[in-house]
C-alpha cells in the first residue's frame, strides 16, 4: 500500500511539471521510479496510460488559456510546421518501434540507470549551451535528429527530453507555440509507443487503475496549467535543469552501485 501510495505521488507531481513544461511523466517519472528499482517494463506500464491523458487534457487547457480567473473561448489550434510533421511521423514514430524491439530482447543486458543519466546529462549540456541560440538545422540532420528522438525514447523512455530540447532550439515562446507543440508531439509520441508496447509485452490497466488514471491527470492538470500563469520561462527552465542534473547523477550512481 505504501509503495503505490509513493508511486502514485510521484506520477501526480509529474502530472503537474508536464502541464508546466509539456513533458514530464516519462521524463521524471522513469528515472525517479529506477532509482526505487522498479523495472522499465513495469514503469512503462504505469507511466504510459498517465502520459497519454495528461496531454490530451492539455491540448486543450492550452488551446483555452485556462486559469481560475477566466477561460477564453476555446479555439484549437492542432497546426503544426509541415517538415516538423513529416519528420515526426515518419521517421520519428517507425524508429520509435525499432527502439522497443531493442528494449523486448535487450532489457536483461542493458544498464538504463547509466542510459538514461547520460542521456539527460548530455541533453542538458546541449540545451544550457545553445540556449540562446536559435539553430538552423539541416534537412539531413533533422531527420538523423529524429530518427534519435524515437530509438531513444522506445529504448529508454527519455526521448521527450531531446525532443524539447530540439524544438525549443528554434522556437523562442515558450508558453504558447512551443509549449503546444511539444504537447501534440508529446501526446502522438506517448500513444504509439503505448499500442506497440501493448502489443508486445500485453499489460493494460483494470478498471480500478483507468479511474485513478482519470482522476489524477485531470487534477494535475488544472493545477499545472494555473501554476504556469503565475512561473516565469526563467523559472521553469531553472527548475527543468536543476531537476534534470539531480535525477541524472543519482540515476549513474546508482547504475554503478557506488
Amino acid at each position: 500500500m505504501l509503495d503505490e501510495i509513493i508511486i502514485l505521488s510521484i506520477v501526480f507531481l509529474s502530472i503537474i511539471f508536464q502541464s508546466i513544461i509539456g513533458i514530464g511523466v516519462l521524463v521524471l517519472g522513469t528515472p525517479i521510479l529506477l532509482i526505487l528499482e522498479y523495472s522499465l517494463i513495469e514503469i512503462l506500464s504505469v507511466l504510459l496510460p498517465f502520459s497519454i491523458l495528461t496531454s490530451f487534457i492539455n491540448i486543450f487547457l492550452i488551446n483555452i488559456g485556462f486559469s481560475l480567473k477566466k477561460i477564453n473561448r476555446f479555439n484549437l489550434k492542432l497546426s503544426l510546421d509541415p517538415e516538423l510533421k513529416y519528420n515526426f511521423f515518419y521517421i520519428c514514430l517507425p524508429s520509435l518501434f525499432v527502439g522497443l524491439l531493442l528494449l523486448k530482447f535487450l532489457q536483461n543486458y542493458l544498464n538504463f540507470k547509466i542510459i538514461i543519466g547520460s542521456i539527460i546529462l548530455l541533453s542538458l549540456f546541449v540545451k544550457i549551451f545553445y540556449e540562446e541560440t536559435k539553430l538552423k538545422f539541416s534537412n539531413i540532420m533533422k531527420k538523423i535528429f529524429f530518427f534519435i528522438i524515437g530509438i531513444v525514447h522506445g529504448l529508454t523512455n527519455s526521448g521527450g527530453t531531446l525532443l524539447t530540447i530540439f524544438i525549443s532550439l528554434y522556437k523562442k515562446n515558450f508558453k504558447k507555440k512551443s509549449r503546444l507543440n511539444i504537447t501534440i508531439l508529446y501526446l502522438f509520441l506517448a500513444l504509439f509507443q503505448y499500442l506497440i508496447f501493448i502489443f508486445l509485452f500485453t499489460i493494460i490497466p483494470d478498471f480500478i487503475e483507468i479511474l485513478i488514471i482519470i482522476f489524477l491527470t485531470f487534477v494535475g492538470s488544472i493545477i499545472g496549467n494555473f501554476l504556469i500563469s503565475y512561473i516565469s520561462e526563467g523559472t521553469i527552465k531553472l527548475i527543468i535543469n536543476f531537476t534534470a542534473f539531480i535525477t541524472a547523477i543519482f540515476l549513474i550512481i546508482g547504475g554503478l552501485n557506488l
